[in-house]
């Protein structure tokens, strides 16, 4: 087996929120480095035949910590560009009720995950996760991935938004949270 970075849109299609330089250097340099990375730490292993969430489970078992962080660096952009969509979407009834149920309101939900993410220290992702139909939004740092369902993520990682915020991390994230997250996916995850 191969691991790719997937992402499935041009480079231009978050602009302005997300310039495409970003997008080019994000996924052209970050995102496929990670894949590429792993498929050389894990040719002619055992591990070479694994699906990447397999790879993933096995994070204390594996021989060597930068197999698990290339791995878990693929999945969580995987994630990440799924995660995001310039087009409006809208949560499904069912995760907008959950939305209301956690946080009161899409409004109060939003000034939530703007908060969490930016008080993030260092490097990391901000997940919104689900436990027992309650949802909630938690900070992980480096390449970790939280084990509830996740429904949605944004990358804190300099990388991600250095290029057009510089160090303003808190309007990356305003801009995300604001015009960026993909409702239908999220959806899905929640389904």
């Amino acid at each position: 087996m191969s691991f790719t970075a997937i992402k499935e849109y041009a480079n231009d299609v978050l602009t302005p929120f997300i310039s495409e330089e970003t997008q080019e250097f994000h996924y052209g340099k970050h995102h496929m480095g990670y894949a590429s990375m792993l498929n050389k730490l894990v040719d002619g292993t055992q591990y070479a035949e694994l699906t990447l969430r397999q790879l993933i489970r096995l994070q204390d078992q594996l021989p060597d910590q930068k197999i698990w962080n290339n791995a878990a660096q693929v999945f969580n952009h995987d994630f990440y560009w799924k995660s995001l969509s310039k087009a409006e979407t809208v949560p499904s009834k069912e995760l907008s009720d959950a939305i209301n149920a956690s946080f009161g309101n899409m409004e109060n939900f939003k000034a939530s995950y703007i908060e969490t993410a930016s008080t993030m220290f260092g490097s990391g992702w901000s997940w919104l996760i689900c436990s027992e139909n309650s949802l909630s939004i938690v900070n992980t740092q480096n390449a970790n991935i939280p084990a509830e369902k996740k429904l949605l993520v944004i990358d804190l990682w300099e990388h991600a938004y250095y290029i057009d915020y510089r160090n303003d991390r808190r309007t990356y994230i305003e801009n995300i949270v604001g015009n960026c997250l993909n409702w239908n996916f999220a959806s899905e995850n929640f389904a």
